[in-house]
């Protein structure tokens, strides 16, 4: 079944924005993110040429690291916001160096998680299938940010007809 590739990638935003899983969602969001990730598994499946089992070991794997991915995700884009509510020049240094501390900290974790997830992974998958995974998964990040983009700033979806890029 073919998902036209916006309404796709706009229910990715739903998994991928931080505060997506909170508590206060529309009804129905549970659905949306489910089929999201349906979608996504398939593509990730077909693409990798992996088995169902292979597939589950996959999500096994990812899937303890989505709830940290997330809280990384949520502290960088309080930094973000610090750094321009603060409008820099009009910070004192000592806030300047808590901020810029933080965002080293930030960038730590996520390295290091982003280290564990891949060493699951090549457990699982080759290396070639592994670094094709993290291509699919930032191809779809990027499209969730453009989403995100005021329409004024979007050019339209990637690739052939919106769908993500293949090989």
């Amino acid at each position: 079944m073919k998902i036209n590739a916006w309404v796709w990638a706009g229910m990715a935003v739903l998994v991928l924005i931080p505060g997506a899983s909170d508590a206060q969602v529309r009804p129905g969001r549970g659905a949306l993110e489910e089929r999201v990730r349906a979608r996504f598994a398939w593509i990730v499946q077909t693409d990798l040429g992996l088995t169902a089992e292979q597939l589950q070991e996959v999500n096994q794997v990812v899937s303890p690291f989505q709830d940290q991915r997330r809280m990384i995700l949520r502290r960088e884009e309080m930094l973000r916001r610090r750094m321009r509510r603060g409008n820099v020049a009009g910070q004192s240094d000592q806030e300047a160096q808590q901020i810029l501390i933080e965002m080293t900290a930030v960038r730590e974790e996520a390295a290091l998680l982003l280290r564990s997830e891949i060493e699951g992974l090549q457990g699982v998958l080759t290396p070639s299938q592994t670094l094709r995974f993290y291509e699919l998964r930032e191809d779809l990040t990027h499209r969730v940010q453009r989403l995100r983009q005021p329409a004024s700033g979007r050019r339209g979806p990637a690739g052939p007809r919106g769908g993500i890029r293949r090989r």
